[in-house]
């Protein structure tokens, strides 16, 4: 200890938290009630209060440890031992401890707490369940600095964050626009959409002939299987014969194709054994509704096992079998999964399996059904419930969907995984890009409180964009607008005037140093690269562009996710400037986002020329660009050159001056 003090500035001190904390275990109390009474009127700040605000425990306090607005808890028991926040007044948990630091800066002790957490939680004591090892916190050195340093810490650690911040938003904004296009590419193939040009040079049977051979193999299996004392083969016999189901309200369907339902198109659709299976801790896997998520199987360390006496009990009558697809009616309804190869499960509750006649109806397909925006709309109209909805057995054996001929249905799935594959590699980027970040503010932190703030802060000076070499492959240029689109093309004003407006902002600011032939035009600076690259677009179904109340709009392409990923790959400098321009302009209205790039080319063109870029210069610049700008007054011009000085949209002369082309 003395070791370490002697390196520390003379008004710093060193501590261990052991010494110095004030520490308050909560305790359950003995009176608890669901509803706040006149005996029960203090909330219980369990967990569920802690993490999420939501109280709905009360209690009368008797015996317990009180808790205030802003006090320090860490989680103590748990799998999320070591998480600290900050509380709400209240009862304290029993599973919760209260943390004093007497005479710290309330956020410079916030942020001590949060850099310890991965060790905490990581290296926790107890089998069951797991606890904080008050070894390992107590005896964490604290370094003290006089308050005004401690202010200071917490500023530049607040300042870091903010920046990590916008880059994790970046990341939850292509993950949202990555779930929007995986839902539209099913709905287009759902629609028939992606198939139809395999349709007009393909012939092959239509969905009624492929049903016909379905009902046939179906009732000559099932048959054979009742001779051979198969109880569910008569029962499933007996269902299919009386079987009815709702068509959708809205039934637009390629000619080739039909409405059917599950019971209908399947060889087996059966229930799970409607009771919980006695578990152990190893064997065969037992798959609850919680193992099914995302249309994959779940078999993680929370995974349950069952013995091979109660999976042949409880898979009694249809053992499950690689290639059958698992289906949640509940908790939550309307998960999927298939089933892998070589890997035997057992069924837990409100689980069903659906079986397919492999060579009549791809597996695949079915799956992809399933995972449609509109299969499951169509499922949540026949879900029942006031609280938590749910499906009946019956009504799941109803659940509709399209079908068309075997061979439409393999194209069908060849063009899914070729698109989705895509998608899923951006989203493993992704995901691993924000662990990364997560992963930066621990070392932000750790650093913080080894008195390295001023190496972080050049560390993150190193990490400003910087000028790219000239790019000559055109492709990339593509990419770059390409995502551009992707990121705005929802907004309300957004169109093909405001692209070109964001898109010149963007390769300047980005210095992204292109083949760019820009001109003055009447509402701003133009490339016409811009007009080739949205013809091309089109063509390569990377966008479609419609005429919507006199703009021309942009939808997103089937083919788009593949420029997504390549922009992951190739602007990993530039992503940090983009994000700024963005931030400024997507949702702009035409008039500025014209004033805002007009604006920045005028004062770049000052720089390129060796100007001041003076408040009567950037006036003038404006006016003299067209006659259009008039519209503009000098106090909406000078503001707009402060607003990008705000962003972090300053020019430095970089590219080709942008010359005056004919007046409008």
């Amino acid at each position: 200890m003395m070791s370490k003090l002697s390196k520390i500035p003379s008004d710093w001190k060193m501590v261990r938290v052991g010494d110095y904390v004030i520490s308050v275990k909560g305790k359950k109390p003995r009176r608890v009630s669901k509803e706040r009474t006149k005996e029960c009127s203090i909330p219980y700040i369990n967990i569920k209060a802690f993490e999420k605000n939501i109280i709905d425990e009360y209690t009368d306090g008797v015996g317990c440890a009180l808790c205030d607005d802003g006090d320090f808890l860490m989680v103590w028991d748990g799998s999320r031992s070591g998480y600290v926040g900050k509380a709400i007044k209240g009862a304290l948990g029993s599973t919760l401890v209260k943390l004093n630091f007497p005479d710290l800066e309330n956020n410079y002790a916030y942020y001590f707490l949060q850099s310890k957490y991965l060790e905490i939680n990581t290296r926790a004591k107890g089998v069951g369940i797991p606890h904080v090892d008050p070894n390992i916190l107590w005896n964490y050195d604290l370094l003290i600095p006089p308050i005004e340093t401690q202010k200071e810490i917490v500023s530049k650690i607040g300042e870091l964050f903010s920046e990590v911040d916008k880059g994790i938003e970046t990341l939850r904004a292509a993950q949202r626009q990555l779930k929007v296009y995986r839902q539209a590419v099913l709905k287009w193939a759902f629609e028939g959409k992606l198939t139809e040009e395999w349709r007009s040079i393909n012939k092959s049977k239509t969905g009624y002939d492929l049903l016909k051979e379905i009902a046939s193999k179906r009732t000559e299996l099932l048959k054979y299987a009742i001779l051979n004392g198969d109880n569910e083969a008569s029962r499933s016999l007996n269902k299919v014969a009386k079987h009815e189901f709702r068509l959708p309200s809205s039934s637009d369907l390629p000619n080739e194709w039909l409405w059917t339902s599950f019971l209908t198109a399947c060889h087996y659709v059966v229930d799970c054994h409607n009771k919980t299976a006695p578990y152990q801790a190893n064997g065969i896997y037992l798959i609850r509704t919680s193992n099914i998520k995302n249309g994959r199987l779940i078999l993680d360390n929370h995974i349950k096992f069952v013995s091979p006496e109660t999976y042949e009990f409880w898979s009694k009558r249809c053992k499950p079998l690689p290639g059958d697809i698992l289906f949640t009616r509940e908790a939550p309804m309307g998960e999927a999964a298939v089933i892998p190869a070589d890997t035997t499960i057992c069924m837990g509750q409100r689980v069903m399996l659906l079986r397919t006649f492999p060579d009549l109806l791809n597996v695949k397909y079915l799956h992809y059904c399933i995972m449609d925006s509109k299969f499951q709309e169509r499922m949540n109209e026949n879900a029942i419930g006031t609280g938590v909805k749910h499906l009946r057995v019956g009504d799941v054996e109803g659940l509709s969907f399209p079908l068309c001929s075997f061979e439409e249905q393999n194209a069908i799935v060849a063009e899914l995984e070729s698109r989705l594959s895509v998608a899923d590699k951006i989203e493993e980027t992704i995901s691993q890009s924000l662990q990364q970040a997560e992963a930066l503010k621990q070392s932000i932190l750790k650093q913080a409180f080894e008195g390295k703030l001023t190496s972080i802060a050049k560390a993150a000076a190193r990490q400003i964009p910087l000028p790219r070499p000239v790019i000559e492959d055109p492709y990339v240029r593509k990419v770059f607008a390409a995502y551009i689109i992707s990121r705005c093309y929802n907004g309300k004003h957004f169109g093909k005037v405001v692209f070109q407006k964001i898109l010149h902002l963007a390769e300047y600011h980005c210095q992204c140093d292109y083949e760019m032939m820009y001109l003055q035009k009447a509402a701003g600076p133009l490339d016409e690269f811009i007009n080739r690259f949205i013809e091309e677009a089109e063509e390569k179904g990377w966008f479609t562009t419609q005429l919507k109340n006199k703009q021309v709009r942009f939808e997103p392409g089937a083919n788009l996710p593949q420029l997504l990923l390549d922009y992951q790959e190739i602007f990993v400098t530039e992503n940090y400037a983009l994000q700024q321009v963005l931030e400024l302009t997507k949702n702009e209205t035409l008039d500025g986002a014209e004033l805002y790039s007009t604006v920045y080319a005028v004062w770049n063109n000052c720089l390129i020329n060796n100007l001041a870029p003076t408040k009567e210069r950037i006036v003038k610049g404006v006016y003299d660009w067209s006659d259009r700008k008039e519209k503009f007054s000098e106090v909406q011009i000078w503001d707009a050159k402060g607003v990008l000085e705000k962003k972090g949209l300053v020019p430095v002369g970089f590219g080709k001056e942008i010359k005056q082309s004919t007046k409008k």
